[in-house]
């Protein structure tokens, strides 16, 4: 293991092991992760962060401060998403227009149809995009 982090064998098996990642500071308070007293949380990423430090980024943030990956499982969000796009009509010069975007959540590139903030990785149905 590359990242020096010490767990349980049931952990270990679903563990995604970034070299050094415990050797880096928090990406919210910026202490290091390695020489702190703190407890740390691994994210679904394979990053980490202090569990306290979680706790507060997480009620204003659902993805990932480093890689932008959606830090649970957010396709309620993303049904609340759908419905409101189905009941939005945009102008009519923005219609037949698309748009290039990147999926932060399993990095597919897709043509999608033009829209002012939210726009559907066109692989995973998610909606942690960015335009590129």
């Amino acid at each position: 293991m590359s990242c020096n982090a010490c767990m349980s064998l049931e952990l270990f098996n679903k563990h995604v092991c970034k070299e050094q990642s415990l050797k880096r500071d928090c990406p919210v308070c910026s202490d290091m992760l390695f020489e702190s007293k703190h407890p740390v949380k691994e994210l679904p990423c394979g990053h980490f962060m202090h569990s306290h430090c979680f706790a507060a980024y997480t009620r204003y943030a659902y993805t990932c401060p480093l890689c932008f990956k959606s830090l649970g499982n957010l396709e309620m969000y993303w049904r609340m998403i759908d419905r409101l796009l189905e009941a939005e009509q945009l102008p009519a010069e923005y219609a037949g227009r698309r748009q290039s975007i990147l999926c932060n959540d399993c990095g597919a590139r897709s043509e999608v149809a033009f829209h002012f903030v939210y726009h559907r990785c066109a692989s995973c149905k998610g909606y942690n995009t960015r335009i590129v």
